[in-house]
């Protein structure tokens, strides 16, 4: 009562104006609209200027009170409404729509990974001097025959990829399609996965197969086409990169480097290259990961419900601390802008939720009491246009405002954990091997009440 007598006596803070007046004041705005529209604007605002002043004053204190109690209410149901909207209860198919995309999420970063540590392991390759033992002009040739082979194979691989889809759509011109949708669709799921290659996918939707009974396509010529392909997506480029780097290093290990470093040099910027086109769009996709998903054996059933899962395993992920139970700790640690941003975050995300559960409410609101006040179709379509609003409002501002209150908090615990320990006690260790285990033993102390041998310095007696 007393919480609730200091909000309505002036002192409001931002978490109740934000997070419970304001979605209020939407929602009955969206209404107030509605019902003008229904009966007309023109006798609206005639019925308006009927009014008495005191019945008027009596309506605006009537609705005042009321206005801030459902906002008091509201604001205390952010904790119900946040496990509402992260997935508790929600069916089992919404989890495995979340599995589906994080695997391929997964899927994604592995594919980024083929040419990875390939600048290693042409680096590894030592060329020396051995005067008199110089390399053979046969092997000397063969050797830069498949280094050609390996940087110029991009080219080539489209050309072989060209040529393929011709064969198909060629077969698909003569043949009855039966046997050809499966080459098709092997050839099209390629040509999505090669996103540098422009033009691929258009190339294979351009192939059109029809029905033609009668006119099955040969056993040879259907085997010839399945080889063509599976050579197409099959093919191993890494494969021939790691052949062509043995062949050099054997060189090296037996010839003179005078003849061999150009080479060494052409395919050490090959390496590099394809590596670094490769690292950043890879690096982007792990932190995309690491910032919507938590552990892999936990999944919840809403993107949001991720996001949030992941920013509390992200303490014991970098530093073997509990995030469910030190980062009301780490907070209390944190000042200035990061602070702020951190309570201004959470604030718009408690104000786009209650947003969303009031536009929802409105909508069922609208479909169940609305034919009682007018008999009208149109309650559907307003109550279709509320659940719209509401999905749009939690798909995109939820998840903009969750993502920037972790990246706000994780930066919390990078920066004040350190002075957390000395806060609860105990001597910052001199590496991270040592700080995670003093976060390990924290974290038992804490939740089972196990010391570990953990010990506390020593504090000058305050005076």
């Amino acid at each position: 009562m007393n919480a609730f007598l200091d909000r309505i006596s002036g002192v409001f803070d931002k978490g109740l104006l934000l997070a419970g007046l304001f979605p209020l004041l939407i929602t009955i705005s969206l209404w107030t609209v509605l019902v003008a529209t229904i009966f007309g604007w023109h006798a609206s605002f005639f019925w308006l200027g009927s009014l008495s002043a005191s019945t008027t004053a009596t309506l605006t204190t009537a609705l005042s009170v009321l206005l801030l109690v459902l906002s008091f209410l509201l604001r205390n149901l952010r904790r119900p409404l946040l496990s509402l909207w992260s997935g508790a209860g929600a069916p089992e198919w919404l989890v495995q729509q979340q599995l589906r995309r994080r695997a391929k999420l997964q899927g994604e970063i592995t594919a980024l990974g083929n040419w990875r540590d390939a600048t290693d392991l042409i680096e590894a390759i030592v060329v020396q001097p051995r005067p008199g033992n110089v390399i053979p002009p046969e092997r000397l040739t063969a050797l830069n025959t498949a280094i050609n082979q390996v940087v110029n194979f991009q080219s080539e691989w489209r050309t072989i990829f060209n040529q393929t889809a011709e064969q198909l759509k060629d077969a698909a011109a003569n043949f009855d399609r039966a046997l050809l949708i499966p080459l098709q669709e092997r050839l099209k799921n390629f040509a999505r996965s090669r996103k540098d290659w422009k033009g691929a996918t258009v190339l294979i939707k351009a192939i059109v197969v029809k029905p033609r009974p009668g006119t099955v396509i040969p056993p040879e010529r259907l085997t010839a086409l399945d080889t063509a392909i599976n050579r197409v997506v099959n093919f191993e480029w890494r494969t021939i990169f790691n052949q062509t780097a043995a062949q050099l290093r054997d060189a090296a290990e037996n010839f003179d480097g005078a003849l061999l470093i150009p080479l060494r040099q052409r395919l050490q910027n090959f390496a590099m290259l394809r590596e670094h086109r490769e690292t950043i769009p890879r690096q982007t996709l792990e932190n995309r990961l690491a910032l919507e998903y938590g552990p892999s054996e936990i999944t919840e059933a809403t993107r949001l419900g991720n996001t949030l899962l992941a920013l509390d395993n992200y303490p014991y992920k970098r530093y073997w601390m509990e995030g469910s139970v030190f980062w009301p700790h780490i907070e209390q640690m944190m000042s200035g802008g990061l602070l702020d941003d951190i309570q201004n975050q959470r604030i718009l995300l408690d104000f786009v939720l209650a947003l969303a559960s009031a536009l929802l409410l409105s909508a069922v609101v609208a479909l169940l009491i609305g034919p009682w006040i007018w008999l009208h179709p149109v309650w559907i379509f307003v109550s279709a246009v509320e659940v719209g609003l509401s999905y749009l409002v939690y798909c995109v501002f939820s998840l903009f405002a969750a993502e920037a209150l972790s990246r706000a908090l994780r930066a919390g615990c990078d920066l004040y954990r350190q002075d957390l320990l000395l806060a609860l006690g105990v001597k910052v260790p001199q590496n991270l091997d040592r700080e995670r285990m003093r976060w390990r033993q924290l974290s038992q102390l804490v939740i089972y009440g196990e010391t570990g041998g953990l010990r506390f310095r020593d504090r000058p007696p305050q005076s």
